[in-house]
């Protein structure tokens, strides 16, 4: 009896032991862990390109300026996620220091990436500002960058963007004095997507042409309405394109005719009767590519129509919206608001 009586206090003093060290394992493996979550997070998680990273945007690096300067002005303008982090660019890279200068990215960089480019400093000498303003088309975007980037001819360029009607992305953007008509094309169809994806859009690839097309139509005839109105504008559209009615929507005669701006916008009688894809009096449907590159309200209203009876719509000279549902009250309209 005294022997079992030893064991089982043994035993006892064994489990003890054992639950002691299993204890402290625990509370070591549970430290480790969080040790490498956290060392994996700060090292790659926050050297990723924040969401709405500045596409071809000028970032100066000012004489004087400190690492520490640089880290918390490139977290303020959302180039990167923590200035923290680039602060250990010194320890990362010893004896390399970052170059005074103006910097613009044309694609999305992480942290050590623009550290990088700062340390060799890849800075712009020079730069052409330039602006695409919503719903042109890609042949005015041609004529006025042919003007002012000494490496890029009109017919180049077009011929580079063909393919990516609708998606130059209207905005402001700081192009390189050497750049191609192939390089800036990239530039502005990368900043299409990332507004994209910024705005959270989803666009089925089967239909992203038919959107595109949609959204040219909307921008080119509603550039100066809300976005109410260009959801409205767009549902029209829709309902005519499911009646099977012409769309008649003027600002494709003046894409067919490739008007300028400051050019007379005038559309003649004559033109109804063209044969052409883009004769939307004439043909039924969509026309076969987008008139112009529209804004991200266009592109969402194309997405997002709104629902209504309306089968018509105009514009007045004070930039107003009448909606009709027959051509009877369309008509009546035209004479109150356009005669």
């Amino acid at each position: 009896m005294k022997m079992r009586i030893n064991l089982e206090e043994g035993d006892s003093d064994l489990r003890s032991k054992y639950s002691f060290w299993y204890y402290l394992s625990s509370i070591g493996i549970f430290i480790v862990s969080i040790v490498i979550i956290v060392y994996f997070y700060f090292t790659y998680f926050l050297n990723l390109p924040p969401n709405n990273f500045p596409i071809s945007k000028v970032f100066e690096v000012k004489k004087g300026d400190t690492v520490k300067d640089v880290a918390v002005n490139l977290e303020k303008n959302n180039y990167i996620q923590s200035a923290l982090l680039f602060a250990f660019g010194p320890k990362k890279y010893p004896n390399q220091n970052i170059k005074a200068g103006k910097y613009v990215f044309n694609q999305e960089m992480t942290t050590w990436e623009i550290y990088k480019e700062m340390i060799k400093g890849n800075s712009i000498p020079e730069y052409k500002k330039f602006t695409i303003i919503p719903g042109e088309a890609n042949y005015i975007i041609a004529k006025k960058i042919s003007q002012i980037m000494d490496n890029i001819e009109e017919d180049d360029f077009l011929v580079a963007a063909r393919p990516y009607e609708g998606k130059l992305y209207p905005d402001t953007y700081f192009l390189p004095l050497d750049a191609d008509a192939k390089t800036v094309v990239n530039i502005f169809v990368n900043n299409f997507n990332k507004k994209i994806k910024l705005n959270k859009l989803k666009i089925p690839k089967e239909k992203e042409k038919e959107i595109l097309i949609i959204a040219s139509l909307v921008e080119s005839e509603a550039s100066t309405g809300s976005y109410e109105e260009k959801r409205i504008v767009a549902g029209i559209i829709y309902n005519r394109l499911e009646k099977k009615m012409p769309l008649q929507i003027d600002a494709t005669f003046l894409y067919l005719k490739k008007i300028k701006p400051g050019e007379k916008r005038v559309i003649y009688k004559s033109d109804f009767k063209k044969n052409s894809k883009y004769n939307t009096y004439k043909n039924i449907g969509l026309p076969p590519t987008p008139i112009s590159n529209p804004g991200i309200q266009s592109i969402k209203a194309a997405l997002n129509p709104k629902k209504t009876k309306y089968m018509y719509y105009l514009n007045d000279k004070d930039g107003n919206f009448h909606f009709s549902v027959t051509g009877k009250e369309h008509i009546n309209k035209v004479n109150k608001y356009l005669r």
